[in-house]
């Protein structure tokens, strides 16, 4: 279901429907002809089949510094450029629209100290992996993790136990 809303940042919003064109279900051409009217009834930018959504962002309309608030899923992408994407709820998201403002709760900080050997092949990535947690648990909301620069862990990818 699209919010009810009347966008305050106009010129800020861009509509695109790049994923189940054309509609596989009645539910999704149900939601496909609700943004389409939201676009129209609002004067906004609407895009349709013209490539997946963050790649078309990338490629002109963002830039590094740039900031995209969206409900899509995959807007960790826009960091390649140097951008900053963030998900919200459609009524998060709507909420912003009519003027309001976002808000993001601080992640708390979360030091982990590691000492020691560890198995054979294991990589930095497999040691962050391992920190964020399993499906299903509590995990930090940011996971970072760094080695010492002379005989540290390579970052490259594995999965190796730890």
């Amino acid at each position: 279901m699209v919010p009810q809303v009347d966008p305050a940042r106009r010129a800020q919003v861009v509509v695109i429907l790049d994923h189940d064109i054309p509609a596989g279900s009645f539910q999704s051409a149900f939601r496909q002809k609700a943004l389409i009217d939201f676009s129209r009834a609002n004067s906004l930018e609407f895009i349709q089949s013209a490539g997946i959504s963050y790649q078309l962002l990338m490629q002109g309309r963002l830039a590094s510094g740039s900031l995209l608030v969206t409900c899509g899923q995959h807007v960790a992408q826009v960091g390649a450029i140097g951008a900053l994407g963030l998900h919200f709820s459609p009524e998060e998201l709507a909420r912003w629209l009519q003027g309001g403002e976002l808000t993001l709760p601080a992640p708390q900080p979360l030091h982990i100290r590691l000492e020691g050997d560890f198995a054979p092949g294991a990589t930095a990535y497999d040691i962050a992996l391992a920190c964020a947690g399993k499906k299903g648990e509590p995990k930090a909301a940011c996971c970072s993790c760094m080695t010492t620069p002379h005989g540290g862990l390579p970052a490259r990818k594995s999965r190796r136990s730890v």
